[in-house]
């Protein structure tokens, strides 16, 4: 792929992240956080894909009314888009991930001020990465994981995911943990 049409690309999904963001800030009744964290990978093929360490920024949107898959009123849904690239820069060597997880979350009692959660997710994230041979194109794999967190206060919150994804033919694929400190807004 071109240099022009990865950043065609890239600018795409910045569009998309934005977008989100707009039509949920249109809706007062559900809330929207920006996140920002970063994410560690936990296999040799995973390190070698996406450089073992990033950064990780984007927006999650809770939906309101959308029932939950587990009965029960501590259960929420919300949606999750983030931007995924590497930490250190080098030349011509682009390393992406876009991951969109479906989230589903159990909030426990509060416990000194602070509310725990836990819970699990459906992802689909499309990337590429120039880090291995053969570079490994624009591909989307699905995928899941485990969810633990913290709400700190009604608008902050600390997250941590670890995902696993279907290789399917793919060179391989951005399994790994991910964490961020996020802030409703």
């Amino acid at each position: 792929m071109t240099v022009a049409a990865s950043k065609a690309l890239r600018s795409l999904a910045l569009a998309t992240v934005v977008a989100v963001g707009l039509v949920a800030v249109a809706r007062a009744d559900s809330p929207l956080a920006v996140r920002l964290g970063s994410y560690w990978n936990t296999d040799h093929q995973s390190r070698m894909l996406m450089d073992n360490k990033g950064l990780d920024i984007g927006l999650q949107y809770t939906l309101s009314g959308v029932p939950a898959i587990l009965n029960g009123e501590s259960w929420s849904t919300s949606v999750s888009v983030d931007y995924c690239t590497r930490f250190t820069s080098g030349r011509d060597i682009e390393v992406h991930a876009i991951p969109v997880s479906i989230n589903q979350v159990y909030t426990f009692e509060e416990q000194n001020g602070k509310t725990p959660y836990a819970g699990f997710c459906l992802t689909a994230v499309t990337y590429k990465s120039e880090l291995i041979t053969p570079n490994q194109p624009w591909v989307t794999r699905i995928g899941g994981g485990l969810i633990l967190g913290l709400n700190l206060s009604d608008k902050m919150f600390i997250e941590g995911r670890y995902e696993m994804f279907d290789k399917g033919g793919a060179v391989a694929t951005p399994d790994g943990f991910r964490a961020v400190l996020g802030y409703r807004l």
